[in-house]
């Protein structure tokens, strides 16, 4: 239902993270979500698609990242534990094989709803939800950063949080993201022909 602000826009939600304004007579559409407006029902919209006629480029990537409070030697003999994959969305096919196969061969600590292994879920939902699942993080070598879906632009938090913990996240899901990353800092997954190579290559 929408509710009219003070301002007289218009808020309607009709997604966790989209919603549809109405100010002035525009229509103006807003999402941090893989997902388009529709450029004939929309006067503009702000998206993770590439700016462009009635687009305006959002990103949701991640912000600034610091650098680690000790020497890479230091850091490497904290990280005790293999990997860590914290997902609560179970509809990504290509994440869920990936878990399967390096499964088969490390342990790789499940703290979301997705294969759970841990007694309680880590939440990710709000800034703090974001802060614990960095914590969760940090022992971690490596950390599986699948996106939810396939995009040439979206972009999540997802590769950031395993930066600001200082691990190494397995990327998949924008075959751009080098446009937003240093491509030496994590594993990008459209660098190898399968999810078996890429695997092998994280062992």
């Amino acid at each position: 239902m929408g509710k009219v602000r003070p301002n007289g826009v218009q808020l309607v939600q009709f997604h966790p993270s989209a919603y549809d304004w109405q100010a002035l007579g525009y229509k103006i559409f807003s999402t941090q979500e893989n997902v388009s407006s529709d450029a004939e029902f929309y006067d503009w919209a702000f998206t993770p698609a590439r700016t462009r006629k009635k687009n305006t480029h959002y990103s949701n990537a991640g912000g600034e990242i610091e650098g680690a409070d000790c020497s890479p030697q230091e850091l490497l003999r904290r990280k005790h534990k293999f990997c860590a994959f914290v997902f609560h969305n179970p509809y990504c096919a290509t994440r869920n094989r990936f878990f399967e196969l390096l499964s088969q061969h490390r342990r790789v600590d499940a703290g979301g709803n997705v294969f759970r292994s841990k007694p309680h879920a880590v939440r990710r939902f709000d800034q703090m939800g974001v802060l614990r699942v960095q914590e969760f993080y940090r022992p971690y070598k490596f950390v599986t950063a699948f996106e939810n879906s396939l995009s040439l632009d979206y972009a999540s938090e997802k590769l950031w949080n395993a930066l600001r913990a200082h691990s190494v996240p397995i990327y998949w899901g924008n075959v751009h993201i080098a446009r937003y990353y240093n491509p030496e800092r994590f594993i990008n997954a459209f660098d190898f022909d399968s999810l078996e190579s890429l695997v092998q290559h994280v062992l």
